[in-house]
């Protein structure tokens, strides 16, 4: 078996950090990179704003451990989108996976994931299904399993989002092309960034296999919530509908389902999500 220093993917890492981002499972999520059976060739750690002494530790820690390890820091929180988009910049690899801080990914991730890259010259970017968990990764609550055929993923995109955001890699000079994640903060800035990739033709799938672990307790559905986030996510729908991929009917459904689901109590919310889960 190849162990995490065999071999160095085209590929640069992005994980964004604010805040909130608790410095224990900083380092959970950082041992499953370490833990690869093939590594990637760079490291990019995006700080969003101010953070806790104890993560700035963390992360240092985990940037000079790696052979190629960079730290893009925001002097102000600035959000996802903005974060991420930083990090498409600064990244010199082809080749860019997403990774969020706080979640776990399979050691043999970034193997697969490569692997079916190659076999696939066409497709510029590749998720995968996640396994979620609670706050504590011990009860596994339930499964996200987006479609995996590129067609599927197309038809299933005017609905819903087509990939889970924590699984993909995505080949930088596609996402840059097309304008990579929307400027201004949206909720679902992956959906914007997803549809802007579909509608200008790219080729994309999924590996039909759990790759990463998720954090998703009951206290994520509580916090999305709200006319916050409802405006929020009323931005993006309207992008995409700008862009052309949705049709006005699509674009209407779209808001009905979306606010009912935004502003409905939060065990009706619980219920929504586990029966899409199925």
């Amino acid at each position: 078996m190849k162990t995490y220093f065999d071999q160095y993917l085209p590929i640069s890492v992005l994980i964004p950090v604010y805040y909130g981002d608790r410095a224990d499972w900083f380092d959970q999520a950082m041992r499953s990179l370490t833990q690869q059976t093939q590594r990637a060739s760079e490291l990019i750690v995006v700080q969003d704003g101010p953070i806790s002494s104890e993560l700035n530790d963390r992360i240092r820690f985990w940037l000079k451990l790696h052979h190629n390890g960079k730290l893009v820091t925001l002097p102000e929180n600035q959000g996802i989108p903005a974060a991420l988009n930083a990090g498409i910049q600064a990244a010199t690899q082809p080749w860019i996976a997403r990774m969020d801080a706080d979640d776990i990914s399979d050691l043999q991730r970034f193997e697969i994931q490569w692997d079916f890259l190659v076999k696939n010259p066409d497709v510029v970017i590749v998720g995968s299904w996640i396994d979620e968990y609670d706050e504590s990764m011990t009860t596994f609550l339930s499964s996200r399993r987006p479609p995996v055929s590129h067609s599927e993923i197309y038809k299933f995109a005017h609905w819903r989002c087509p990939f889970n955001h924590q699984t993909v890699i995505y080949r930088r000079d596609a996402v840059l092309s097309v304008g990579g994640y929307p400027l201004t903060k949206v909720m679902g800035e992956d959906y914007v960034l997803w549809t802007r990739l579909l509608h200008a033709g790219y080729r994309t799938a999924n590996i039909p296999r759990p790759l990463v672990k998720v954090r998703a307790g009951r206290a994520l559905i509580h916090r999305r919530r709200g006319w916050h986030y409802l405006r929020l996510e009323y931005k993006s729908m309207s992008m995409i509908y700008r862009m052309g991929f949705f049709t006005w009917w699509q674009y209407l459904l779209q808001l009905c389902i979306r606010t009912a689901v935004r502003l409905s109590p939060t065990p009706v919310v619980r219920r929504i999500y586990s029966r899409l889960r199925k």
